[in-house]
């Protein structure tokens, strides 16, 4: 296994083996690596690999049969348990309540089974205990997972081919549908009241890139940004074998992401094997693909499709075919891989992707020393505060603070955390008296006057990124009673950071009426001058106009 990813880490656990078969559905529960699994002819089955000795237990025996390709979804409210899923055919919703007594798992009990006017094309999991169901007359209707009791639907047109449905934020869902012009997307919402409206709807600019061949998953991986990865299989033809010279020989899997912006064209990201299943995992996907009795991987960036890292898993399959597909699900920080039934698991540590970080383990040595450099500056900080704890000093030290000060000239979040690990709350009451002396100094004598004398003083415009750096990062210790930092000392630094904003202020009017005076050209006295002088005086006054020629 292969990690290129600062902060990455992951681990292959160990699934305990089952002897129920193939699984025809598999949802992820509440619970931090803890699956529901069905199995035709037997039932519900919990798979619990949260803790260090996985186990299987029982779930309640069920009979009837589940649309797998549409799956199904557990929901757990208080100490109740309820699972959802589409009936064979996909007609109906039916939501089954989980009984556990004594360590016992009787026969789920029918809650509702809620008949629909056409098939149900998709399903996912709405938040705040719903669920949105695309039903192939056109229909989206959101179904409570506890009760199972449908809504009113919402008419947003027949679709006559492949729908996905994905969650957006609570009670607000995302659904992609292929038209004859290209991927159309629906922004549909509930409210408090239960009330369904379509927010926004629109097509997906897809640039150059035109998807051919059935859609089949969406998955939003930044809320914020609106981003989405879309996921496609495109028949693979070669030529003989049919009466029109073309037969159809497998799939192949094709990954783009986009933003729902009026601005955002569809990127294509790298394609992987023909072979392989995609998932998506928190701001990241990976491409599974199986080697016989090894389940290989790559984890990408679900932005760039950089690949970060990648590994084996073995995994056991029963059946002797080859045509088992891949199938995944994730909970919480695990990944369940099943196929043929074999079962595999991942436990990720996914840290926000930093395309810096990458890119600067593949340069050269010198920039590496400056990342090693720049990455160490908090712990060496650290470690000087510890020697000065040894030799009696509580507070940090002068020298300390003016290294630290310096060195917050970065990103904000940087500088935050930076702070969080050097500074202590104790230490603001004096950390706030020093900078507050530095700045008294900085407004009453010139800036070369103190460079000459203290050159290791931080400059006025590092001091200020400090202060507004210390806030963010003990901004609620600052505000308790009874902190560190006295209310007069807060009003002294208030008055001093207005005194510097005057300053500035002045600076900048002083510095534009300068350039004002230096562009000013002498007027020629009247009685000097001739008819022609007064032309090009009057030219003179004329506004200047910049004009660039382009040659196409």
């Amino acid at each position: 296994m292969a990690s290129r990813a600062r902060g990455l880490d992951f681990q292959a656990l160990d699934v305990p083996p089952s002897s129920w078969g193939d699984a025809a559905a598999v949802s992820p529960t509440a619970t931090d690596g803890s699956f529901i699994v069905f199995f035709p002819g037997v039932g519900f089955k919990y798979l619990d690999l949260s803790l260090g000795n996985s186990s299987w237990r029982d779930g309640g025996h069920f009979s009837g049969a589940i649309a797998s390709h549409i799956g199904m979804l557990h929901h757990q409210a208080g100490d109740s348990c309820y699972i959802s899923f589409a009936e064979t055919p996909p007609k109906s919703w039916a939501c089954y309540q989980l009984v556990c007594k004594d360590g016992k798992a009787p026969s789920p009990q029918l809650s509702e089974r809620l008949c629909l006017p056409g098939e149900i094309r998709a399903a996912c999991d709405a938040g705040d205990g719903f669920a949105a169901l695309a039903i192939s007359s056109g229909q989206l209707r959101f179904v409570d997972l506890a009760s199972g009791k449908g809504g009113k639907g919402l008419k947003l047109g027949e679709a006559k081919k492949c729908v996905a449905l994905t969650r957006l934020a609570k009670r607000k869902v995302l659904m992609v549908r292929d038209r004859s012009i290209g991927p159309e997307f629906l922004i549909i919402e509930q409210d408090e009241f239960q009330a369904v409206s379509l927010q926004r709807r629109g097509m997906l600019h897809t640039s150059s890139i035109s998807p051919v061949g059935p859609l089949e998953s969406v998955v939003v991986t930044h809320e914020e940004e609106e981003r989405v990865l879309l996921c496609w299989r495109e028949p693979v033809m070669m030529n003989g074998g049919t009466p029109n010279g073309h037969t159809e020989q497998g799939t192949v899997c094709h990954v783009a992401t986009t933003t729902l912006s009026d601005k955002g064209n569809l990127v294509r990201l790298p394609e992987p094997s023909a072979s392989c299943q995609v998932a998506a995992i928190a701001s990241y996907y990976a491409e599974w693909h199986r080697e016989g009795s090894r389940l290989a991987f790559h984890l990408r960036d679900a932005r760039y499709g950089l690949a970060v890292a990648s590994g084996q898993a073995s995994i056991q399959i029963e059946s002797k075919s080859q045509q088992h597909t891949v199938s995944t699900q994730t909970a919480g920080s695990v990944t369940l891989v099943y196929s043929g039934g074999g079962y595999a698991a991942i436990k990720w540590q996914l840290p926000l992707f930093s395309l810096r970080g990458l890119v600067a383990r593949r340069s050269d040595e010198e920039s590496r020393q400056v990342r090693r450099a720049l990455d160490g500056g908090a712990a060496a900080l650290s470690r000087k505060r510890k020697l000065d704890e040894g030799n009696g000093l509580k507070q940090l030290s002068m020298q300390g603070l003016a290294e630290l000060v310096r060195r917050c000239g970065a990103l904000q979040k940087d500088d935050v955390a930076l702070l969080k690990a050097c500074l202590k709350p104790e230490d603001l009451h004096s950390v706030t008296k020093t900078l507050l002396n530095w700045l008294r100094l900085h407004q009453g004598i010139p800036a070369a006057e103190i460079k000459k004398v203290a050159p290791r003083m931080p400059r006025l415009a590092s001091i200020v990124s400090f202060l507004k750096a210390m806030v963010d990062a003990f901004l609620p210790v600052m505000s308790a009673t009874g902190a560190g930092v006295a209310p007069e000392d807060i009003e002294a630094v208030l008055e001093r950071l207005v005194v510097a904003q005057g300053a500035s202020r002045r600076g900048e009017k002083l510095y534009a009426r300068a350039r004002e005076a230096c562009r000013r050209r002498e007027k020629p006295r009247a009685s000097e001058v001739t008819k022609k002088n007064l032309e090009i005086q009057r030219k003179l006054k004329a506004p200047k106009v910049e004009i660039s020629v382009l040659r196409f």
